[in-house]
């Protein structure tokens, strides 16, 4: 039996944010964008993939050492980004600042896991948070509001946790399982 895994940092939703989500959202109502509840917002900081059930303690034990070392850090959202942005868009993400610790962090995970994942390159992380996802667009020019976001007031958040989830997929829409909590060194605050 396998388990759909990935790693990710779990953060409030704070007004701001809610208010640019639900403005997009209205905007949108007409065309076939699905935007994630709210509460399902998180950071994905590597996907694992499905992964034999038997491996999640092999799991737990290899990647434990590399995130309780790396000390905790505040990461911003800086705007919103449509990508592809051009011919055919389909994602809506609010865009993360790179933040150094975040970008060590993600990397030297990658390096932990790369034996449970089959991957043997390095990856490109691109830090970001998806909201929405666009089934089709009839008016392109909906996405002109998304325009007045590009680039907000940061909103910052503290990361001192991350989350190793398992993804279920159901009829009634995805469940996201704790498997495990992992914090970081030390306490973030802001």
């Amino acid at each position: 039996m396998e388990q759909r895994l990935f790693l990710a940092i779990k953060f409030g939703i704070d007004h701001t944010l809610k208010n640019i989500y639900f403005r997009l959202k209205k905007a949108l109502a007409r065309e076939r964008v699905k935007f994630y509840p709210l509460e399902e917002l998180m950071l994905i900081l590597r996907y694992l993939g499905d992964v034999p059930v038997e491996f999640l303690p092999d799991i737990n034990r290899q990647i434990a050492p590399v995130i309780s070392s790396s000390p905790g850090f505040a990461l911003k959202i800086t705007g919103v980004d449509i990508y592809p942005y051009d011919i055919m868009p389909r994602v809506l993400w609010f865009r993360v600042e790179q933040e150094e610790r975040l970008m060590s962090l993600a990397q030297n995970l990658e390096h932990t896991i790369q034996q449970f994942t089959g991957h043997q390159e390095d990856f490109a992380f691109y830090p970001h948070v998806t909201f929405a996802r666009i089934r089709f667009l009839k008016n392109m020019q909906a996405l002109d509001m998304v325009k007045q976001y590009q680039n907000i007031e940061p909103v910052s958040f503290a990361v001192n946790q991350i989350i190793l989830y398992e993804k279920q997929e159901s009829p009634e829409g995805n469940i996201y399982r704790v498997r495990n909590r992992f914090d970081l060194l030390g306490k973030e605050k802001l």
